[in-house]
């Protein structure tokens, strides 16, 4: 092979190889501004979650987000944008319908390490309040409601936690930009009695459970001073738990007519070992109520 063919060979292979790369380069460019805007408002359109996933805001809670939009009452539909480019950042506004009426929003798409996504004004936000518990279940997921909820725009709803326990709930709109206000006035459910009853049921049997001591915190109150010196052991028969009312406010419990036996043993002042029962159905129980994230607490005392 002479010089002039070795050298030609050269710039082939010179010119393949950065054929190559100019291909490989416009097949993993990152998609623009418009198209991430693109991509996340139609998703939100289409429900999707997986479409909307790549697009996200990089310190999004994803986890939340999606678990909240798969459950969503509703989504925007008919969306319209339009994007004006700025240096690595773009503004889009733009309009949909939500929960039947058409809503005109902005927000801004960003370029983060050679991706577009959408920032933390494309989210919408709930603050919620409420006179009971500290959190809310926006489709079904539990939220803290110290601070705003973040969701993926899209009809929402918004119910008081622990769902079950305490029983309201609103259908709210979320577009994105300024979060929406809910007020939350939950009533206690039926089944919030039963659970309380479940929880005391436990609780009793805890206290009865056989032991050295009279237990505190169990409102039993056993005389065996009158009869011994000293207490070795008690051991506790149940014959009725006591049984709980919470109060209207939802604030406070009462547990009554409790009936329990109790067998004390122990030493005598004249220094014999003997036992003595002892039997009440004056049996209470009391404290206060606490709605904690999904679930429902007595707190005895």
């Amino acid at each position: 092979m002479n010089r002039r063919a070795i050298v030609l060979t050269a710039i082939i292979a010179v010119v393949v190889i950065a054929g190559g790369a100019l291909t490989w380069w416009a097949l993993s460019r990152p998609p623009s501004a418009r198209d991430a805007a693109e991509t996340y408002l139609t998703g939100l359109a289409d429900g999707d979650v997986a479409a909307i996933a790549p697009v996200l805001p990089a310190d999004a809670d994803r986890d939340a987000l999606e678990s909240m939009f798969a459950e969503a009452t509703g989504y925007l539909s008919d969306p319209t944008f339009d994007v004006v480019d700025g240096e690595g950042s773009a503004a889009v506004t733009a309009e949909a319908i939500f929960d039947g009426e058409r809503v005109m929003f902005g927000f801004t798409v960003e370029d983060s390490t050679g991706s577009w996504l959408v920032a933390e004004d494309a989210l919408g936000g709930l603050d919620v309040q409420t006179r009971r518990g500290d959190s809310a279940a926006v489709g079904g997921v539990v939220q803290p409601i110290d601070a705003t909820i973040r969701v993926l725009p899209a009809v929402y709803t918004v119910a008081a936690a622990p769902t079950g326990i305490l029983d309201d709930a609103a259908i709210v709109a979320a577009p994105p930009g300024t979060p929406v206000a809910v007020a939350l006035e939950p009533s206690l459910t039926d089944a919030a009695t039963a659970l309380a009853q479940e929880q005391i049921d436990l609780y009793a049997a805890e206290c009865a459970s056989a032991t050295d001591a009279v237990p505190p915190s169990c409102g039993i109150r056993i005389p065996w001073e009158a009869d011994l010196a000293t207490l070795d052991s008690v051991a506790f028969r149940i014959e009725a738990t006591p049984a709980v009312e919470l109060t209207a406010d939802a604030e406070t419990f009462a547990a009554t007519g409790g009936a329990v036996v109790a067998t004390v043993t122990g030493t005598t002042r004249g220094g014999d070992t003997a036992s003595f029962t002892y039997q009440t159905d004056q049996w209470s129980i009391r404290g206060h109520v606490r709605f904690t994230g999904d679930e429902m607490r007595l707190l005895v005392g």
